[in-house]
């Protein structure tokens, strides 16, 4: 009965006697597995997901079967579009691991990827950024993206070279905000290698950058007085943060809050300074009469 009433889309009814078998048979009944899935099946196709995740959740504490794919994909599905990262990555291993199925395969791999960059492991994003990019179903979006993940989790990892070849590529390949995120982070590895010129260049690129992407070259500028401290041009520093204080107008996402951080820095820097420094009008009395 069950399996006729789900074969013909009711399930309203597939629903009632799947529950009743359950009730009856508990977890011993020989079909209750399938019972199961096709419990959670109709509550999917009548809009009850949640309900339906929970069901597949159970039955995958389980061995594969038949069913085990199509239960994982929508596990993941769900999870992932629901912001659990975490918890979304084991189906997507498991579904990576037993599908034979291309498409599936590199949508596992895919969501991997994004998954593991959202909670920063940064090295797993780093291994499936690379299997995403040998995938032959990639797509130039999907390009631009791992390569993103991939030069963000190895600059994050200090792999600075690494993370150079990638950042390169989104910036030559794309105009949108990673570049622009893409630029900074090369400018910041090289200002952390103390290649303090080659950290200039990329400001300056950054800066120049159509479209313009105001939160970047704040983060450009600042960075910049960082370098001029360390080259100690302090007035030119103190010019630089001084720009971004006057007309940076967003006051909640951290730019104001390190710049002021910095400028209180450069102040403590230059008052030291004109403490040490001798000073250059001091005159010395000479008594004619030879000390008498």
């Amino acid at each position: 009965p069950v399996i006729n009433a789900y074969n013909d889309s009711l399930y309203d009814q597939t629903i009632s006697l799947c529950e009743k078998y359950l009730l009856k048979f508990s977890d011993n009944g020989r079909y209750s597995a399938d019972v199961k899935i096709y419990l959670a099946n109709s509550h999917y196709s009548s809009g009850n997901i949640v309900e339906a995740v929970n069901i597949y959740m159970e039955t995958l504490e389980g061995p594969n079967n038949g069913f085990t794919e199509l239960a994982a994909s929508r596990v993941a599905k769900y999870l992932y579009n629901e912001g659990r990262f975490e918890e979304v990555i084991k189906y997507y291993v498991r579904l990576e691991k037993i599908s034979s199925i291309p498409e599936v395969i590199f949508n596992s791999e895919l969501g991997l990827m994004r998954s593991y960059f959202l909670i920063e492991n940064w090295n797993a994003s780093s291994i499936y950024a690379d299997k995403v990019l040998g995938n032959s179903q990639i797509n130039d979006d999907m390009k631009l993206e791992a390569y993103y993940a991939k030069g963000m989790s190895n600059f994050y990892l200090e792999k600075f070279d690494a993370a150079k070849v990638s950042l390169v590529w989104v910036i030559k390949n794309t105009t949108t905000v990673k570049a622009a995120e893409a630029r900074y982070s090369l400018a910041e590895s090289y200002y952390k290698q103390n290649h303090l010129d080659n950290a200039q260049e990329e400001i300056t690129a950054l800066i120049k950058q159509r479209p313009a992407y105001n939160y970047w070259i704040a983060r450009g500028l600042i960075l910049k007085s960082r370098i001029l401290i360390l080259q100690e041009d302090l007035f030119q520093a103190e010019q630089v943060l001084k720009s971004v204080l006057d007309h940076y107008t967003v006051t909640d996402d951290g730019i104001l809050t390190e710049a002021n951080q910095l400028w209180d820095e450069l102040m403590q820097l230059k008052e030291g300074r004109k403490a040490i420094e001798p000073e250059t009008n001091i005159t010395i009395e000479i008594n004619e009469n030879g000390g008498d």
